[in-house]
């Protein structure tokens, strides 16, 4: 389900480039990167230090 997800979501976000385009044929490598915006909020304070073992 996962990749279902993560494959319609990338269509999604490709409409407001895709309205944008000109008129004709157009392949992905004519559109801009398709990123997600406002997905992942900034976590505040320390970065996790991955060299700490947790026991």
């Amino acid at each position: 389900m996962g990749a279902r997800i993560a494959g319609a979501s990338r269509m999604v976000n490709a409409i407001p480039a895709v309205c944008a385009a000109p008129p004709g044929l157009l392949s992905a490598q004519d559109l801009p990167l398709i990123t997600g915006t406002g997905l992942v909020r900034p976590v505040t304070g320390p970065p996790p230090d991955s060299r700490r073992v947790w026991t």
